[in-house]
């Protein structure tokens, strides 16, 4: 994922699972999954260390593993 300059994204409504490594290493600060997202694979967020926050619509959401290895995110 080149985002280069972006500090907020919406995942595409296309968009149905988000896989190893998507977003890692983006500056992006805050980040919105929608509901149609049912499954965050392991380290997707890897090293985004400017992200502050991330929105997840869907409540049933799975996680494989741990998404947020070594970001900001709790």
């Amino acid at each position: 994922c080149d985002a280069a300059g972006i500090t907020e994204f919406t995942i595409p409504e296309s968009v149905t699972e988000i896989g190893w490594g998507a977003f890692w290493g983006t500056n992006i600060k805050e980040i919105t999954i929608p509901e149609n997202v049912t499954k965050i694979n392991d380290h997707a967020f890897r090293y985004c260390r400017n992200t502050e926050a991330v929105y997840i619509l869907n409540p049933d959401c799975e996680f494989d593993g741990n998404p947020f290895v070594s970001t900001n995110v709790k």
